[in-house]
């Protein structure tokens, strides 16, 4: 195996939905870095410091085993064509959390799915930028 592919291995596709208010609020966090000279950050960096505020509050989340997978993992539902569908590429290890922790919630809710994780990504990130965020202003054309 070359080492470019070692190196993709490393890395993993996580997909999700956005409903146009969560939407919405990633654009207004993002807006406000950019605003303030950090430039480079983005839906992943927005994503991935929500899943760090996500791991400090939930320090013992046991790991699944590798055999077990999550029940109600779905295919496409029609709610989806509500939102916006993205990914983005994260590491094994936070991918790994990542699924650990909607197997742990899943037990117990056996509803509980990865826009419930996403929704709680949302809660964290807004609590932590209370009062902080920035309005987009509107451009008129």
């Amino acid at each position: 195996m070359s080492e470019s592919e070692e190196v993709l291995k490393k890395y993993v596709k996580f997909n999700f939905s956005l409903s146009q208010e969560n939407k919405t609020f990633f654009d207004r966090l993002i807006y406000t870095h950019v605003v303030k000279g950090n430039l480079h950050y983005n839906l992943k960096s927005a994503f991935l410091e929500g899943v760090t505020l996500l791991q400090e509050k939930n320090t013992e989340i046991p790991k699944r085993l590798t055999s077990e997978k999550r029940v109600n993992k779905r295919g496409r539902t029609s709610s989806h064509s509500k939102g916006y569908l993205t990914s983005i590429i994260t590491s094994f290890t936070i991918n790994d959390w990542i699924q650990d922790y909607i197997y742990f919630k899943v037990s117990f809710d056996v509803y509980y799915t990865t826009s419930s994780f996403v929704n709680e990504i949302i809660e964290s990130l807004s609590d932590n930028y209370k009062g902080k965020l920035l309005k987009i202003p509107k451009i008129k054309l």
